[in-house]
């Protein structure tokens, strides 16, 4: 058995332009044809994760999954190539999702931009299992809900111009130090918890737990699996040409000093929003302030989400520069650090 999960929209997020002039979406059991047009109905960048489990031959609607239910069966009957009208032009794929044989929207890696045109220039036929092996390496696959959570946990100490505080005291408009970009602001403060019962259904919500002293640290840090660690390493430059990477804490998992932990309290995970993607000070070692992207948003709850567009348009925020290079999990697990 295999678990995939897919960044999805729903056929009531899209409208769909035919060649022939005619507006509807892609609910028809006809599919799409090239020289159709679609475009967001909405202003939500974001894609809904949908996870999948194959059960020898089948494929069906995981536990967890954020559209459908359990035990649906599912197919990916085809793939659309879109081409955006906006310079420079993007070109993406999704493929039409099914779910016991009803077509409900399409599944990709990365999202659309609202007020995008998207023209379909092909449409190819698909099998699901290979379609869904295909998406096990997808940067979406890789880093999405719920394992985007980026974060650090309740009880870290984060350095300001007045000495290091506990985060869960941080507020909006506290400075705190920053590498390279001296004392910043915080915009934004958002939190999560998860009880231990929920880590005990998906462990990939589990935070990351480094010994003191392990990467600069003067005590034990968590922060969730997903957020970045800034490295100095010699292997970055000899394999990535970088003097300093961000890396998820996951792929440095090394089963002693670094390991994957399930707090008997639960865990409650804390973002810090700032102007721009920051690198802090927290326990001594250096990691990434929140970074929302396409798959950082997905770790928010709708009523965060609306938080976040009052303070910066969504496009800022997806698009968003990264403070240092940021390197996909394989690359990372080169760099993984020894017991």
């Amino acid at each position: 058995m295999a678990t995939y999960r897919l960044g999805f929209y729903g056929f009531g997020d899209l409208t769909l332009r035919t060649a022939g002039g005619q507006t509807g979406t892609l609910l028809s059991p006809a599919r799409p044809t090239p020289g159709d047009l679609l475009v967001l109905a909405g202003a939500a960048p974001v894609l809904t994760p949908v996870q999948v489990e194959t059960i020898g031959p089948r494929a069906v609607v995981a536990a967890g999954s954020g559209f459908g239910t359990r035990g649906q069966g599912v197919d990916l009957d085809c793939r659309l190539t879109l081409r955006s009208d906006a310079a420079p032009a993007q070109a993406l794929t999704f493929d039409r999702l099914r779910l016991d044989g009803t077509p409900v929207g399409l599944v990709g890696n990365a999202p659309l931009q609202s007020g995008v045109t998207y023209r379909v220039t092909d449409v190819t036929d698909l099998d699901t299992l290979a379609a869904l092996r295909g998406h096990a390496g997808d940067e979406y696959s890789a880093a999405s809900a719920p394992e985007a959570v980026l974060c650090f946990t309740a009880g870290t100490l984060i350095d300001t111009p007045d000495g290091p505080r506990l985060i869960q005291a941080l507020r909006p408009d506290d400075l705190v130090t920053t590498l390279g970009n001296g004392s910043q602001p915080l915009r934004w403060v958002g939190n999560r918890h998860v009880p231990a019962a929920e880590m005990l259904q998906m462990p990939e919500l589990q935070p990351i737990e480094f010994a003191p002293g392990v990467i600069g640290n003067t005590r034990a840090l968590r922060v969730s699996p997903q957020h970045r660690i800034l490295l100095n390493d010699w292997r970055a430059q000899v394999f990535f040409g970088e003097d300093e990477v961000l890396i998820p804490a996951k792929a440095m998992v090394n089963g002693g000093t670094i390991r994957q932990v399930l707090p008997a309290e639960g865990v409650t995970y804390i973002h810090l929003l700032f102007d721009r993607h920051e690198i802090l000070v927290c326990e001594g070692a250096l990691s990434e302030s929140f970074h929302p992207g396409e798959a950082g948003l997905l770790a928010l709850d709708a009523a965060q989400r609306r938080e976040l567009e009052l303070l910066f348009p969504a496009l800022e925020l997806t698009r968003r520069r990264a403070a240092f290079p940021i390197l996909k999990l394989s690359e990372a697990r080169a760099l993984r650090l020894p017991d």
